[in-house]
Order: structure tokens, then sequence, then C-alpha cells
């Protein structure tokens, strides 16, 4: 099945691994069976044309790490083994997804997975029968959130443009980004000339990139930057003029607004390339400068910047009451019935870590027929 977008995290206890994420290859996914102690990891089989199991194992190096002894290790499909296994012991060690990108498309495979503990290997699961689909070669996708806008007149690019999109899927194979510009609103459509190709690590956290001339290939400057809100990490276009305050508004939108949108490339080799289409189309509307002092202009076109990512919802079951920290060393009101009331953790976003609420206050209930109180303690909500 094709998992390029697959958000999802196989949930083990503390620990969260990502699913596997390509456009070939099957997937197969589990949950444990209750092995107790002395697990040591996951064997996924695959049966082959002649109604025998194989294990989809590194392959062994003998005599130092040599396969186990009886297992069969696959090469129905032209390849000894699986080099993405985790060892030439196990397929998995922890995470309980596999992706078996060693079959061909369009052809059925049945698959089986096994847990090894020290006392033995379990039997075989209930097998389930998959096939990698046919696909056409992986199209390349217009860079997406494109913005271009003007930093505060007091920001060190107070002069400049800043450009923000986000990146392709990497299984797009992206090698640059094209930056193309027209000036004018009468121009908003285009034409568009090149400005500038951009290196795709100049979108990554902690760098910073300046367009300079144009034409040119721009990759991320040398040094440290200022990251997060009016910080310096930025793709910065410094080719283009500023308006004088006070000027003809005819001027200002004729002359001094500039068009940006921006494709994505990958290198087929040989001088050749593949171009995305363009990216929708954001206007950079510089401030106005006079030598050194500049005030900012208004931008009719910018927008929020938008968080690249998965955007993603998911529920979280709470921790029983007893398992929470004991606010300032109050005593703790448990009403163990009053745990399946609690509502779960929403998290929404890209992050999946919970939250660490202030635990509030309360005072107890009367005792009854004093009209004393029995002391105060820390409630859970």
């Amino acid at each position: 099945m094709w998992t390029s977008n697959d958000a999802g995290k196989d949930d083990k206890g503390i620990f969260e691994y990502p699913h596997p994420r390509d456009i070939d290859g099957v997937k197969i996914a589990w949950k444990d069976g209750g092995y107790g102690t002395g697990f040591l990891g996951y064997r996924v089989w695959r049966l082959t044309a002649q109604g025998t199991w194989c294990a989809l194992l590194r392959p062994g190096t003998p005599p130092g790490d040599p396969n186990p002894p009886g297992i069969v290790v696959c090469d129905d499909t032209g390849q000894l083994g699986d080099v993405n296994a985790d060892s030439t012991q196990y397929s998995r060690v922890s995470m309980r997804v596999y992706l078996d990108k060693t079959v061909p498309p369009g052809v059925e495979y049945t698959y089986s997975v096994s847990a090894v503990t020290t006392t033995g290997e379990s039997e075989r699961s209930p097998s389930v029968t998959a096939m990698a689909m046919p696909r056409p070669s992986q199209p390349l996708s217009p860079p997406a959130y494109l913005k271009a806008s003007a930093p505060g007149p007091t920001h060190l690019d107070k002069k400049w443009i800043h450009l923000r999109w986000c990146k392709n899927n990497e299984l797009e194979e992206v090698w640059r980004y094209w930056v193309y510009r027209s000036t004018g609103q009468a121009n908003a459509v285009g034409p568009f000339t090149l400005l500038a190709e951009i290196d795709p690590a100049c979108l990554d956290n902690g760098k910073r990139c300046e367009i300079t001339q144009v034409g040119s290939f721009v990759e991320p400057v040398e040094g440290s930057c200022t990251a997060g809100i009016g910080g310096t990490c930025e793709i910065s276009d410094q080719t283009v003029s500023q308006p004088l305050p006070g000027s003809n508004y005819d001027t200002q939108v004729a002359t001094y607004t500039y068009n940006y949108v921006v494709t994505a490339v990958r290198n087929l080799g040989a001088g050749n390339v593949l171009e995305s289409g363009f990216s929708i189309m954001n206007s950079g509307w510089p401030n106005y400068c006079s030598d050194t002092s500049c005030v900012a202009r208004y931008d009719p076109d910018n927008f929020q910047d938008t968080p690249c990512g998965d955007e993603t919802a998911t529920l979280k079951a709470p921790e029983a009451l007893r398992d929470l920290p004991v606010d300032h060393g109050a005593p703790v009101c448990v009403n163990e019935d009053s745990v399946a009331l609690i509502a779960p953790y929403r998290t929404i976003g890209q992050g999946y870590a919970l939250p660490s609420p202030t635990l509030p206050r309360s005072r107890a209930k009367s005792a009854q027929g004093t009209g004393k109180t029995e002391g105060s303690c820390a409630l859970r909500v």
C-alpha cells in the first residue's frame, strides 16, 4: 500500500515509533500477544511460491554474524534477505511495523509474524495477504504555503523580503527549489523570470539564506542565525528596492511590489531535470525606507505562518489519579470510580507530548453532622 502520508505511530509503552513512509513495498503491522519476560524480537515471514516460509532478516555474514540455524532467509524475489531488517536474527527488535520493499509490484504475497523470547519462538500469527501497488514515477508537487513578506521596520532585514514555504515530501527527491519573480501588480499572474535556485537546506530550522544576485544558486550562509519570531533564520531576498515614504501610490504598486512563485526540481542526471508546476503566487511589499530608516508598509495578501508537517489529532487516556504527583504535599482526593469519567487528552497538531496542567486546590466536603471540613486536598481534574 502507498503510505507516503502515514502519520501513524506504533504506541508501545512509553515509546512511540513513527510508521515508515514510502510509496513502494508492503507494510505489515501487528500487536503483541503477551510474551512476558525475556522478549528478544519479532520475525516477519513470507510465503514462497513453493509453499514454504522464509524469514525477512538481514543476510548473515558467517562465521561472526550468521542467520539463525534452520531458518531460511527469503531470496525468492531475487534478493537475499532484507537490508532494512533490524538484524540477522530479528526482523524487528521493538517496532511492530515492517515495510517489505523487496517485493515487486503487482504480485500478491502472504505474511506472518512470530515472536522470539529467551525460552523459544512463538507460533506464527494468522497470515495476511497483500500486494505492492503498481504506480507511475513519483510526480513533483508544487511547493505549498509560499509566503513573501517584509519583516518589521526595525528588523535586520527591514529593507528586504522574507520568503518561506513548506518542504516537499522527501520521497519526491527534490534537488533544488527555483524561485521566480515578477514586478508590479499588473504582472501578478506573470510573466515570471527566474530569481534564484535555492538549496533545500535553506528551509531547515536554524538556517539563513540570502539572495543577493538574480540568477544565483543560494545555500545556507555560514555562522548562526537567530531563530523564532523576529529572528534572522530566513530566506532573504536582498535584490528588491524600497519605495520612499509618501511616494506616489501608482508608482509604488507598479515598481515596488514583487510577485513570487516557487517550483520543486528533481535532478534526473545527464543535465536533465524535472520541474513541478508553480506554487500559489504571493506578493511581497517592501517597507518604506529612506537611508537606514524604514516604516512598515501594508501587505494586502499577507497571512499567518502555516506550520509545515503532519497535522494529526489523537486521543490519549489519562493516567490513573493515584499516579499523578501530589500538589504541594496536600492529601490526595481519590475516587477510583471517577477515573473512567475523566476526558482523555486530545492532542491536535504536530506534537504528541501530553501537557502538564496545574492541579487546582479545593476544600474537602464537611464531615457529616459536624459542619467542619476534613482538610484540604489536591483535586485531579
